[in-house]
């Protein structure tokens, strides 16, 4: 007697753990359904070609940014999605120097996600998709998010300045430093020397990133054309984290030092304006 209880009380615990994963399982695919939201491994690029490169993909509902690792190099954009059909947009990337046979890889899914117009839920795998054509494969990723990404300090800063009459940029990496004084102008590129990496690198340190999108702005002069919009954005191993609009000149104390640095190293006419 005492063995069948034990017995049935086994069926009973299986039942349970089948339910529980059969429900994880449904609300998995449901979240993907519904939003894309969260985080993906590509396994496989095109309709057959198996990936060996650590390619990663998240979308993030909440601010509909889209982030990952594409072999050698970061990217992040953002993405609009309806009823299955996404648009992925303005991708930016680090440009870490890669070999050969990564570059290939890494141009082909770059490629792919621009050209990404639909997608489909198949075998717990989104299928992403331009019309028809099959482009790549994304599963659930369950492995943390510091796992296999770039650790030689990729990250990339960028800062804008915008106007209805002038546009600034400044967007440094570890290896270079780009500014362009407007949107016709040609863009400048110079060396970014390890001192000034190491400045910046130390100047991110202790912001908070992710309270970067609550950051108040000390003053809104930009609200009625009496200051440029200035924007910041820091992307750390994928994730991107950008500020609220501030006036140029007059940016958040939080990140005042930074924003100061970054207009310092950029050609005179980038720089600050009082």
């Amino acid at each position: 007697m005492k063995t069948i209880t034990i017995f049935l009380f086994s069926i009973l615990l299986n039942g349970c753990g089948s339910t529980n994963q059969a429900n994880a399982t449904t609300d998995m695919k449901q979240n993907i359904s519904d939003n894309l939201n969260g985080s993906f491994v590509v396994s496989k690029l095109g309709e057959s070609t198996s990936v060996q490169n650590d390619l990663t993909i998240k979308f993030d509902d909440a601010t509909k940014r889209v982030s990952g690792f594409s072999g050698c190099n970061n990217f992040s954009g953002s993405y609009q999605i309806k009823d299955k059909k996404i648009a992925i947009l303005n991708l930016i990337s680090t440009e870490k120097a890669c070999l050969d046979d990564t570059n290939m890889v890494e141009s082909k899914f770059l490629q792919s996600l621009t050209k990404a117009n639909n997608f489909k839920i198949k075998n717990n795998e989104i299928v992403f998709l331009n019309d028809s054509k099959q482009l790549f494969n994304a599963k659930p990723n369950t492995i943390t998010d510091t796992a296999k990404q770039s650790q030689d300090n990729s990250m990339i800063i960028e800062y804008t300045a915008i106007t209805r009459g002038t546009y600034k940029m400044v967007k440094v990496d570890q290896n270079s430093i780009k500014s362009q004084l407007s949107r016709t102008a040609q863009e400048e590129t110079t060396a970014c020397s390890k001192d000034n990496w190491d400045t910046l690198k130390s100047l991110v340190e202790p912001i908070n990133l992710k309270a970067l999108k609550t950051l108040e702005p000390p003053s809104k002069a930009h609200q009625h054309d009496g200051a440029a919009i200035a924007n910041l954005t820091i992307i750390v191993n994928g994730e991107t984290y950008q500020t609220p609009a501030f006036d140029h000149g007059n940016p958040p104390k939080e990140i005042a030092d930074l924003v100061n640095k970054l207009l310092d190293l950029t050609t005179p006419e980038t720089k600050k304006e009082n």
